[in-house]
């Protein structure tokens, strides 16, 4: 993730990044949430170490809607992605407002 960041930081650009929300499960993984947890918490470290900004979905209650998930269960459907889209708004807007004098 660290290459990532490194080619991400070199084109100048804001870096942003979400963590996973609680929502997945994967029953052949007895340890599923735990995975999540520790990439959530790499996510959140090299985030804060390249001062990209990050939306984190694991508590939020968008993860209790029914619909969250698309059919294939692994992705966002398009009104979970519509409330990521609207919560990187408002961190970018946050992080644009702290910026500007």
């Amino acid at each position: 993730m660290r290459k990532m960041y490194d080619l991400a930081t070199e084109t100048g650009a804001q870096l942003t990044t979400f963590t996973l929300g609680r929502s997945y499960v994967v029953p052949v993984f007895p340890d599923w949430t735990e995975r999540v947890l520790t990439l959530n918490d790499l996510t959140r470290a090299l985030a804060a170490q390249y001062d990209a900004v990050v939306v984190d979905m694991w508590d939020h209650p968008v993860n209790s809607r029914g619909n969250l998930l698309s059919t294939d269960r692994m992705h966002f459907s398009t009104s979970g992605q519509a409330v990521m889209a609207s919560e990187m708004v408002r961190a970018l807007a946050a992080t644009l407002a702290r910026r500007t004098p």
